[in-house]
């Protein structure tokens, strides 16, 4: 038994392999992560503090707004630096803390830097290549009225 190959067959073998590596992109580093400076979570804890990690928060990435939308308990006091943690996109640090004057202060890791939020807070978040930069608002919102009083105005 013998196996014939024409000169056809082989030349549409040649042309599949041709064009199945044409189109390919480029698979360096800087191509694998988006082109991005949003954050998509955040959420801060510390020990002391547990009701802190039950807080969630909300990112609203239009105003660049970081808050909680259910207030912390009537008279919760945070004053301590807390731990934060956030992700992004690309899994790496890309997050600088910034004053109101909008002047740096420090890089925040994804997970572990620390953080006064007794007061508001600004981040500058960096894409991959720093062709975009967003910044962002966060507060953390207290309940200022004790709920179980009646108020008379």
């Amino acid at each position: 038994m013998h196996l014939r190959i024409g000169t056809g067959s082989i030349c549409c073998l040649f042309l599949l392999l041709l064009t199945s590596c044409l189109g390919k992109e480029d698979n360096s580093v800087e191509n694998n992560f988006p082109d991005d400076a949003e954050l998509l979570s955040f959420k801060l804890s510390h020990d002391s503090i547990p009701e802190l990690r039950t807080v969630v928060f909300t990112i609203d990435q239009e105003k660049g707004l970081i808050y909680n939308k259910d207030s912390m308990t009537y008279q919760t006091v945070i004053d301590r630096v807390v731990t934060v943690t956030y992700t992004n996109s690309m899994n790496i640090p890309n997050v600088l803390l910034v004053n109101a004057e909008n002047d740096s202060i420090r890089w925040i890791a994804a997970g572990g830097d620390t953080l006064d939020v007794s007061k508001p807070f600004y981040f500058r978040v960096y894409s991959y290549n720093s062709s975009k930069t967003k910044l962002y608002a966060g507060q953390v919102n207290i309940h200022q009225v004790d709920p179980d009083s009646v108020q008379y105005h």
